[in-house]
């Protein structure tokens, strides 16, 4: 499970191509250049999703891969919730 802040899907932003984005929530580094303060909080917020709910969402969004584009996971601090 992953604790999801928010997605964005085709977009162009955070790699090349299209991509659907994964904002997780929670970040212990408390950067003061962060783009995405509101993904700090850890612990609270956000939506838990499965694996297999990602994996549905990024299958349906795979079409739109072709010319290199693919998924993104930020932050948040994607590594605080490795497993």
């Amino acid at each position: 499970m992953l604790r999801i802040h928010s997605r964005e899907t085709f977009t162009t932003s955070d790699g090349p191509s299209i991509r659907c984005i994964f904002f997780l929530q929670g970040c212990n580094f408390r950067c003061l250049y962060c783009s995405n303060p509101d993904t700090i909080t850890c612990g609270q917020g956000g939506t838990m999703m499965s694996d297999e709910e990602i994996i549905e969402i990024v299958k349906k969004d795979a079409p739109y891969f072709a010319n290199g584009g693919g998924v993104t996971f930020s932050g948040g601090e994607p590594l605080l919730q490795a497993r």
